[in-house]
């Protein structure tokens, strides 16, 4: 990161990243009340991601390692998910998912999701009993969930595969933290990674207002023990970050069409930066001047060069107009973990 810093203060350009994430497709099962694709509030064309599109933007990419196939929707919708990660591991790049794992999946599923060489499953599962977890998983199942969890584990024991690494990750809030301890003990049963998140109240959105007042989010879901509430949250307001962006940095967020979102943040296809389908490289779009504007806000280049705006001059979780020097001895980069499949 610091050599990303020091390379646009210099030059105004910065290497492509080596992770990104790839919507799969912007539809849930669960009404999450928090989340913008449970309460309906992402402005995106619905569609699923195809494997010969999903080829098409991996192929603009010089630098990957790995890929987050999830972003706004629950993954496991997508009829072709085996596939599409089969598409990332033939590229010789690492293939997570992150899924409600709450649906009724065909016989023969998890052997696919095995086959595929999926690296790493990350299962939001908020609660020890159905009653817990439904309170903030909205038309979920935990039965569901968790028998398709165990069938996933028999299936990798019988093909004698070590992946996908699974883990089971409990966000904490207000109604499930008393459970907290009984669900860390199901995943250890499992032989299963067990990670405590503290929830967002997802304030931070630059494109997207909730329609439920902070306050009463606040009310609703924080825990009563400041131990289970992120920093921003513990004085009971939330706390503006200094510090600068890593997203525009180090990462970026492509959609099912091929739009290049600066964070997996936005909510509406107008905030991209590029479009992958016009352009012969993702270079184009990382160092265009979309994308250098935003650093600019955070990060002087030296070259002095002409702004165009962008949705990140409305981004309220960053402080910005940083100088190069004052960027590199402030430097602490802190990126809020967003509830993922929610």
């Amino acid at each position: 990161m610091f050599t990303r810093l020091a390379t646009h203060a210099w030059s105004g350009t910065v290497r492509e990243p080596t992770s990104i994430l790839i919507e799969t497709g912007n539809s849930c099962n669960l009404r999450c009340p928090l989340c913008p694709t449970g309460i309906h509030g992402v402005k995106m064309p619905k569609a699923f991601l195809t494997v010969p599109k999903l080829a098409e933007i991996l192929g603009k990419f010089r630098r990957l390692r790995s890929v987050e196939l999830f972003m706004w929707g629950e993954p496991l919708l997508n009829p072709h998910l085996p596939e599409l990660i089969a598409e990332v591991k033939r590229r010789g790049l690492e293939a997570n998912v992150s899924s409600n794992f709450s649906l009724k999946m065909e016989e023969g599923y998890f052997a696919r999701l095995v086959d595929s060489g999926l690296d790493r499953l990350v299962l939001s599962l908020d609660g020890a009993t159905q009653a817990t977890y439904a309170k903030y998983r909205v038309g979920g199942q935990l039965a569901l969930a968790l028998a398709n969890l165990d069938c996933l584990l028999a299936a990798r024991a019988k093909m004698g595969s070590r992946t996908p690494r699974i883990a089971w990750k409990f966000i904490v809030h207000k109604h499930n933290a008393h459970e907290v301890a009984s669900a860390r003990e199901m995943a250890r049963d499992r032989g299963v990674e067990f990670l405590v998140a503290h929830i967002n109240l997802n304030d931070y959105y630059a494109d997207y207002e909730h329609p439920v007042p902070l306050a009463s989010r606040q009310a609703e879901w924080l825990p009563e023990a400041s131990g289970h509430r992120q920093v921003r949250y513990r004085a009971g307001t939330p706390r503006p970050k200094r510090q600068i962006c890593p997203n525009l940095f180090q990462t970026a967020a492509v959609t099912t069409s091929g739009h290049v979102l600066p964070c997996s943040y936005l909510t509406r296809l107008d905030s991209h930066f590029g479009d992958l389908g016009s352009v012969e490289a993702f270079a184009e779009i990382w160092n265009g001047p979309r994308y250098r504007s935003a650093r600019s806000l955070f990060v002087k280049a030296k070259k002095a060069e002409e702004k165009c705006a962008t949705i990140c001059e409305r981004c309220p979780l960053y402080d910005r107009d940083f100088s190069p020097l004052g960027a590199m001895l402030t430097f602490n980069v802190h990126l809020p973990r967003r509830q993922t499949a929610e």
